[in-house]
């Protein structure tokens, strides 16, 4: 929450965006990842689990261009919300696939 109310020094629009959208691609692929890991409970289906696992980051994300809004010295733009969302979305591809994988390692571990 910091950095994304925190100045940000004057950089040429073109590096920005460079910069930017794969930073919020990044970032949010690892919220909503360990948001998923976070929410993996056995009572709740993948279906609960990815939901809140995409919502979570993407409501925080928007929340946080809001308040962006209200900054003079920040900007708000909704392609930072869409570069989040995409993250999100890799985030919780990535999630349940290596849930995938860990749980056919911990069933060969299991019947050796």
């Amino acid at each position: 929450m910091i950095g994304a109310v925190a100045p940000i020094p004057d950089v040429p629009d073109r590096s920005r965006w460079l910069l930017d959208k794969p930073a919020h691609l990044c970032e949010y692929l690892l919220f909503a990842w360990l948001v998923l890991q976070v929410v993996r409970t056995p009572g709740r289906g993948p279906a609960k689990q990815a939901a809140l696992a995409f919502a979570i980051p993407v409501a925080f994300g928007g929340l946080m261009e809001i308040v962006q809004y209200f900054l003079p010295y920040r900007s708000s733009e909704w392609m930072d919300v869409a570069a989040n969302a995409v993250g999100a979305t890799i985030g919780l591809i990535l999630g349940f696939g290596t849930a995938g994988l860990m749980s056919r390692f911990e069933t060969s571990a299991t019947h050796r």
